[in-house]
């Protein structure tokens, strides 16, 4: 089939697009995706989940959803999810509801999201769009490599070059995440001119003079042409193992974009861009603090690079030329993936009282299993939990799977959601085992078996080395309930938990119904869990909160 039947075909398809932000003006799923879908498609349906869920509630959402696809019957959905907005029966009637659609999942993140995150909700998927030009993970899970597709753009109509002035030295706009602090502080001891932008750079003392607060859309656009070197780090949000700790970031495009100079830390998957990109990565303070001094000092060599790249950006990586080439090339021949959610394993759940058994009748308990899991009355556990578990097991040939759960309460629901993960990554080791439950716990039989006694102790409340990141992987999926739980300290809850109550919360404010849900909150947190009102302090009176830009 030749590319102007290809594209004739395009032009007579349509598209659904399920994206949090699609209906969100300043969004990129918004400003950067639609208008290119409009030129490859007939048509574009758009669904917004995070409009649903404001507006009707998370199971009104996956209705909603469900409902809409069995009126348009899309030639592609594509889906970019975020956390656990659908239910896993959601996803499984797509096919069912309808069978000729091809089902397309974007991710991003993939580099601290594809273990624990990505690697499940692929197998939803006839193809992938990832972020990642690099992508050997998900070859090592079976996922053919004609199915994948980088799809990592820039929206030039709006990422462009602007008439302004120079004001800045060096620049760099973003969060104080990883090492950035580090690398800050470190050229500004070295008298480098630094100018800082972004959210939480205040509560760093020493850096209160170079940090200008936060941009909007249009002066982040701005800001390139305004600076002679912007930086891009490019450490992951969550610590990773190895050279998959760093990342391809959306401002490695974007500044080029305006024409404007960059300097980027050294990132997974480098090679496979051309050379103007990799003449201008960095490796550690020195290297950056070198070639800093050498670009400020050499104007020309500035612009020419800029020039480089903003071409070559203009010619392969705008949104539209990336979506283009992914759809031109699923359209040569549409492959369904076949979806089966059978166990390949067998697993067997044990008590509190299976675990003291004698030593004997225990071993004959398992001798069959595979894998084992705990199970105590401090939880009720998801039906897909076993196959999530066992599939991340299998996959990443770790000893030990441990899973998201959900905090529940018979007066309010599930109302906080723990992200193992992220807790993993940034508590200390006592606050983490503090948060942790056997029941999140799956193992592989051998190492159940190396390490009996260490669960034995582990169940009797002592403080045993179970979980680290060699033996270990997360399944960023809340798969059990749990009924209780002590929180000591409102921020660390805040910073780890998902708060679930605000998918109640907001349908009652937009609906302007009645409803005596606030009430039973209130209530919950009067009767013991105090720490709710810690979480409505910070929505309300913390300008710079995460939740107030996220939802309101």
């Amino acid at each position: 089939m030749t590319k102007n039947k290809i594209l004739s075909n395009l032009k007579n398809k349509k598209l659904l697009l399920v994206a949090w932000g699609a209906s969100i003006s300043t969004h990129y799923q918004c400003r950067d995706w639609i208008p290119p879908f409009k030129k490859i498609f007939k048509e574009i349906v758009i669904f917004s989940q995070r409009d649903s869920i404001f507006h009707h509630g998370k199971k009104e959402m996956n209705k909603n959803f469900l409902n809409l696809l069995a009126r348009e019957k899309p030639d592609y959905l594509l889906l970019a999810l975020n956390y656990d907005e659908f239910y896993t029966e959601t996803l499984l009637k797509i096919r069912k509801i309808s069978p000729q659609t091809i089902i397309i999942n974007f991710f991003g993140d993939d580099m601290w999201r594809y273990d624990d995150w990505g690697r499940h909700y692929s197998l939803f998927s006839d193809y992938i769009f990832t972020t990642e030009k690099k992508h050997p993970f998900f070859i090592k899970d079976g996922i053919e490599k004609e199915k994948i597709f980088f799809v990592h753009g820039v929206n030039t109509e709006f990422y462009k070059p602007s008439k302004t002035s120079v004001k800045y030295d060096v620049s760099f706009i973003g969060g104080p995440i990883r090492d950035r602090p580090d690398y800050i502080a470190f050229l500004k001891k070295q008298g480098i001119n630094l100018t800082l932008f972004g959210f939480q750079w205040d509560k760093f003392e020493d850096l209160k003079e170079i940090y200008k607060g936060v941009l909007s859309p249009g002066d982040y656009v701005k800001l390139g042409g305004q600076t002679k070197i912007n930086l891009s780090f490019s450490k992951t949000a969550l610590k990773q193992k190895g050279e998959k700790d760093t990342q391809f970031k959306g401002r490695i495009l974007e500044i080029p974009a305006t024409n404007s100079f960059i300097l980027i830390e050294k990132f997974y998957g480098f090679e496979k861009f051309s050379k103007n990109f990799q003449r201008l990565l960095f490796s550690g303070k020195e290297d950056l603090l070198k070639k800093i001094k050498y670009y400020l000092e050499n104007e020309k060599k500035r612009k020419e690079a800029s020039k480089k790249l903003y071409n070559e950006i203009k010619k392969d990586y705008t949104w539209y030329a990336l979506f283009l080439k992914a759809f031109i090339n699923i359209e040569k021949k549409p492959i369904f993936r076949k979806q089966n959610f059978n166990l390949h394993k067998k697993i067997i759940s044990l008590s509190r009282q299976d675990l003291f058994l004698e030593q004997s009748l225990l071993r004959d308990k398992i001798k069959d299993a595979d894998y084992v899991k705990f199970k105590t009355k401090k939880s009720s556990e998801n039906k897909f939990r076993d196959f999530f578990q066992s599939h991340s097991l299998e996959k990443s040939n770790k000893q030990i799977s441990c899973c998201d759960y959900n905090v529940y309460s018979p007066l309010i629901g599930n109302f906080l959601m723990f992200q193992s993960k992220k807790a993993f990554n940034f508590l200390t080791k006592e606050k983490f085992d503090n948060l942790i439950i056997p029941d999140q716990l799956m193992l592989t039989k051998e190492f159940f078996l190396k390490n009996i006694k260490k669960f034995q102790a582990y169940f009797k409340g002592r403080k045993v080395d179970i979980l680290d990141e060699n033996n270990n992987i997360f399944v960023s999926i809340p798969l059990i309930n749990i009924f209780k739980i002590k929180l000591k300290k409102y921020e660390i809850s805040e910073k780890f938990f998902r708060l679930k109550f605000l998918d109640k919360l907001y349908p009652i404010y937009y609906q302007k119904k009645f409803s005596i849900y606030p009430f039973k909150l209130f209530l919950a947190g009067v009767f013991g869990k105090k720490f709710i009102f810690g979480f409505f302090k910070e929505i309300i009176f913390n300008k710079s909160n995460k939740y107030k830009l996220k939802y309101m």
